[in-house]
């Protein structure tokens, strides 16, 4: 799985303190589990390193304030609580295996550009959680308010054993920690509103894990010079990085392989999510401490049975990267995209493959000039609708400053479900932003139509 989703409750708190702070490396800064986060930000410890022996990570997982021990939460304490969410990025496994073997040849370089690339991508995930967090407020906890969450970004570098197996595979993989604490607009604190993260219908660990995972293609890329290619898994979309051998990576996938039988023992139809997940740790063995240089040495022995040296593979890699002629600005480069629908593609493709360039910059100008006269008559024309008294305020600023209009998702479904947007609204929103279909849409003809009569959907959308 690229991104997974669980949740955490207030009697694990033992069990991530001895797993998952075990990876605690000194000379490994980059690998080093860290705070991240808006609230983090607030308490002033984003990006301060998680030891075992800092008392933070109780404090907040338990619900209280990480310096003054104030509770944040109503239930602070609970060991019965949602102490927090569970969000796990895998990296594909070719990287892991470079990361792997960085670590057993003491490779400390490629080890640190790995985990560099592997920090920005779950960071960038993360961004996009911050952004759609939501905390319950009001009387019974009617309504929805953004809110600031902090979260605790612990890396390792290892699998689970699978059952018969004597050494884990490497499988980097980022654990972040959504604490179940959040700080309002207004400076009030409380819970974290955990449907969104939890949603199975709309799977919002698909769209974690597609912001992870193209992030870290277009890191590595960037970092290193792979050709990364994207690849169909049974359970999810992933990428590859050529030049690793495809032999190599099913002996270091004995996980992959336990999940897979004991799917196609189990699963009458199409397996789900939640069949992956009942998979995963029913073949799971309890986590058991290897010697390092043990582990490693295993792992090259592996490496070497399938001809594989990272050494030779990362030369040539630079090899072929340096032979690669030098990227010049040219007219080739200009972004058609870019461009207002009312220009015409063809002309402007034309105008490309001829490198008429300046003609291009100037159809560009004229565009942008008429977009901006056409702009600034509709202000003028909102600013006198607004000053005679035929709209509100807070009409006048949604339509002027943009203010007031939701652009996530989570943001669009709260204006949907508190009745502020229809139907149709919430469709033409979620296509505007690039966030697909909407969940619950009707299908069939007499949902369909019902929603029409009850003017839900308009009647294009309806057709």
């Amino acid at each position: 799985m690229i991104a997974t989703i669980q949740k955490i409750s207030g009697s694990q708190l033992d069990y991530y303190k001895k797993e998952l702070l075990n990876y605690y490396v000194e000379s490994d800064q980059e690998g080093m589990s860290r705070f991240h986060g808006k609230l983090a930000r607030t308490y002033g410890i984003d990006g301060d390193a998680i030891t075992p022996s800092e008392t933070l990570f109780p404090s907040l997982f338990n619900g209280f304030h990480p310096f003054t021990e104030e509770p944040l939460v109503r239930n602070a304490g609970d060991p019965h609580r949602v102490s927090g969410y569970d969000i796990t990025f895998s990296a594909p496994k070719d990287l892991s295996i470079i990361m792997g073997l960085a670590f057993a040849t003491k490779d400390f370089e490629t080890v640190r550009k790995v985990w560099l690339c592997q920090n920005k991508a779950v960071r960038t995930a993360l961004e996009q959680v911050q952004k759609d967090l939501v905390s319950r407020v009001g009387q019974r906890a009617r309504y929805l308010t953004k809110a600031e969450g902090i979260f605790a970004i612990m890396n390792h570098t290892t699998s689970r054993r699978a059952k018969g197996c004597t050494y884990p595979d490497p499988q980097t993989h980022s654990h972040a920690i959504l604490f179940n604490v959040s700080q309002r607009k207004d400076g009030s604190t409380g819970t974290v509103d955990g449907r969104l993260v939890l949603n199975t219908e709309n799977s919002y660990a698909h769209v974690l894990g597609r912001i992870y995972r193209t992030t870290l293609a277009r890191e590595v890329t960037r970092e290193f010079g792979f050709n990364c290619r994207p690849v169909k898994l049974s359970d999810g979309e992933s990428f590859e990085v050529e030049g690793i051998p495809h032999e190599m990576k099913r002996a270091f996938s004995q996980r992959r392989r336990a999940i897979e039988e004991k799917i196609a023992k189990t699963a009458t139809e199409k397996a789900t999510t939640q069949d992956y997940q009942q998979a995963s740790l029913s073949t799971r063995q309890a986590k058991k401490t290897f010697h390092r240089d043990e582990l490693h040495a295993e792992w090259l022995k592996v490496a070497r049975t399938h001809g594989f040296d990272l050494n030779v593979f990362l030369r040539d890699v630079k090899h072929q990267v340096s032979q690669l002629p030098e990227k010049k600005p040219s007219v080739d480069r200009l972004n058609i995209e870019t461009f207002e629908p009312k220009v015409s593609r063809t002309l402007l493709t034309q105008l490309r493959d001829r490198g008429e360039s300046s003609r291009i910059r100037r159809v560009a100008t004229n565009t942008k000039q008429k977009r901006d006269i056409a702009s600034k008559r509709f202000q003028r024309r909102l600013l006198y609708r607004y000053a005679t008294g035929k709209i509100k305020r807070k009409t006048y600023l949604r339509y002027a400053k943009g203010k007031g209009i939701p652009k996530s998702a989570l943001g669009i479904d709260i204006a949907y479900f508190t009745y502020r947007i229809n139907q149709a609204q919430r469709i033409y929103l979620y296509t505007k932003y690039g966030h697909g279909q909407p969940w619950g849409v009707p299908k069939g003809k007499v949902p369909v139509y019902l929603a029409f009569t009850l003017r839900q959907i308009s009647a294009g959308q309806a057709l």
